[in-house]
C-alpha cells in the first residue's frame, strides 16, 4: 500500500470513527432525556434508561480514544476536533454519573 492509499485509509476510518461517536453520544442524550422527562413512569426503567445512556456516553467517550491513534493525513483543525470532543464527553460522563447518584440517593 503506498502512502496516498494509507492516507486515504486513515481519513476514511477517521470520518467513520468520527460518526460512530456522534452516534452513540445522540443517542446516549435521547435515552437520558427520555428518563430524565419520566416518559415512562416506572422509576426502575429510569433508572436501567440512565445507565444505558451512560454506557452509551462511555462507548462514545472511548471511540475518541480511537481518533487519536490516526494522525497521518488528518488536519490540524480535525485534530483538534478530536481533543474538544474528548473533553466534553468526559465532562459528561462525570455529571451524568454525578447526577446518577444524585436522583438514586
Amino acid at each position: 500500500m503506498d502512502k496516498k492509499q494509507k492516507i486515504h485509509q486513515n481519513i476514511t476510518v477517521y470520518h467513520t470513527n468520527l460518526r460512530n461517536i456522534g452516534l452513540y453520544f445522540t443517542l446516549s442524550l435521547g435515552i437520558i432525556t427520555l428518563s430524565a422527562n419520566n416518559v415512562i413512569k416506572d422509576p426502575i426503567v429510569n433508572l436501567i434508561l440512565n445507565i444505558i445512556g451512560i454506557i452509551f456516553l462511555y462507548i462514545s467517550y472511548k471511540l475518541t480514544f480511537e481518533l487519536d491513534k490516526i494522525k497521518e493525513g488528518i488536519t490540524d483543525s480535525l485534530l483538534n476536533i478530536s481533543k474538544i470532543i474528548k473533553n466534553v464527553m468526559l465532562l459528561l460522563l462525570i455529571i451524568m454519573i454525578y447526577s446518577l447518584f444524585i436522583r438514586t440517593g
